[in-house]
């Protein structure tokens, strides 16, 4: 698309700090607990992102008032509508409830970046193609060293070995994490902020990778890549992220087979499930289905298991959400900036119920409408990276199931970046037809 009179040194310092912003966001957790060790301003420093998005998003609010096309391309665009509609309704609900400061602007960062991220990426797009082979080295070069360090954590380093970087449990982010308090079963985090995260973010490179290897490209260095992230997803003992990696799995199948293997990927998905729930129940006594699978070994665990806190989460967010059913609780009364809130802390370990609770059935109702719009968009898309984006989005979706996946920044930035990306330069899927 052409644009007029967009001054291309501040278009292209644009697209710069949008790639930097990208290619660190696996890191981010690392550095920033490491800088606030020395310094103690946890979140101030940890904003250095949202810092970086609001320059973004004035400057890509300039460049549109710079370009009528620009503006059009962007009104036309089918999310328009309900992302504008979802953030008024968010304004709206967070200025009912008298909260703390802090819980509101943090459950407000939570629900509406990744409309800001869209925005702003889907203005960089426009202007300045990237070819899909550069966005595959700006996910998978940051993630080389996440697969790396993190196998570095599971078969050579000291358990507590971040504590040297400012890791500190309940002031900063934990050193390691254990299944039910036990030593020798470890979850890892790498340089994300916990193993949920970090399983979550896996499934992003290793659908990637998954797709260069179904595409037959340097296939020794990626099948070296895929097993290595293969084997730390299994070393974060997310039990979310790994039903989110079978689930894109899945959809990877579905996407690439023809109609007719299509059918037979059903009929092996139907056994695999099948086979799969009898060695559990079969072997049901064993340490390694309790204490990894189940997460609950009645000899080692403490009086409430990792499953029944789970259900006991559901159980308190389906009631919050039946007694406020149209506008919820307000921003940050649930999910991760509940920590803040005076009500306390709110846990559904379920995006989507979080939602529910913080903005009521219309917000959720708005969210789940802007997911079906851009999961259409990127399988209309001809993007070689569309695909691979849209199985992701299965993924961490189901992820999204279990844990707050999508209020996690790094998976946010990440995904909403790299769709904003593909579906600006796609030339199906972003207009009205």
């Amino acid at each position: 698309m052409t644009v007029q009179r967009i001054p291309a040194k501040l278009s292209k310092s644009m697209e710069y700090l949008l790639y930097l912003v990208l290619f660190l966001m696996p890191f981010h957790a690392f550095f920033t607990t490491w800088i606030a060790s020395a310094s103690g301003n946890v979140l101030q420093i940890r904003a250095w992102k949202e810092v970086a998005l609001f320059v973004l998003t004035i400057t890509g609010l300039y460049l549109c008032a710079r370009s009528s096309a620009l503006k059009d391309k962007i009104v036309k665009n089918k999310l328009a509508l309900p992302m504008l509609a979802f953030v008024l309704w968010t304004l709206l609900v967070a200025l009912l409830f008298d909260r703390q400061p802090k819980s509101t602007l943090l459950g407000l960062t939570i629900q509406l970046r990744f409309v800001v991220i869209f925005f702003f990426v889907f203005v960089v797009g426009s202007l300045h193609r990237s070819s899909p082979a550069f966005l595959e080295k700006l996910l998978l070069v940051p993630a080389i060293g996440v697969i790396v360090f993190g196998l570095a954590q599971m078969f050579a380093l000291p358990y507590d070995f971040l504590k040297h970087f400012g890791y500190r449990k309940s002031q900063t982010i934990p050193p390691y994490f254990t299944i039910d308090e036990q030593l020798s079963k470890l979850r890892y985090a790498s340089t994300l902020r916990g193993p949920n995260p970090l399983g979550t973010y896996l499934i992003v490179p290793l659908t990637t990778l998954a797709n260069m290897l179904w595409q037959r490209r340097r296939k020794l260095v990626h099948t070296v890549l895929f097993v290595g992230g293969a084997i730390l997803l299994y070393g974060s003992q997310s039990r979310g992220a790994w039903i989110g990696f079978l689930a894109a799995a899945a959809a990877f199948g579905f996407v690439k087979l023809s109609h007719r293997a299509r059918a037979l990927l059903v009929v092996v998905l139907l056994l695999g499930g099948l086979i799969g729930g009898g060695m559990l129940y079969t072997f049901r006594q064993t340490s390694f289905v309790q204490d990894v699978i189940l997460h609950d070994n009645p000899k080692t665990g403490g009086k409430v298991s990792s499953n029944a806190g789970h259900l006991d989460s559901l159980k308190t967010a389906l009631r919050d959400v039946k007694k406020r059913p149209l506008f919820g609780c307000g921003p940050g009364c649930a999910g991760p900036a509940s920590v803040y809130a005076k009500s306390g802390a709110r846990y559904a370990e379920n995006y989507f119920l979080q939602t529910a609770q913080e903005l009521g059935i219309v917000g959720l109702t708005l969210l789940l409408l802007i997911y079906a719009i851009i999961a259409h968009q990127l399988l209309l898309a001809k993007e070689r990276s569309s695909q691979v984006l849209f199985v992701v989005f299965i993924g961490v979706n189901v992820a999204s199931l279990f844990s707050h996946a999508w209020a996690d920044d790094t998976i946010a930035y990440i995904w909403w970046g790299l769709a904003g990306l593909v579906l600006a330069q796609s030339h199906t899927g972003y207009q009205n037809e």
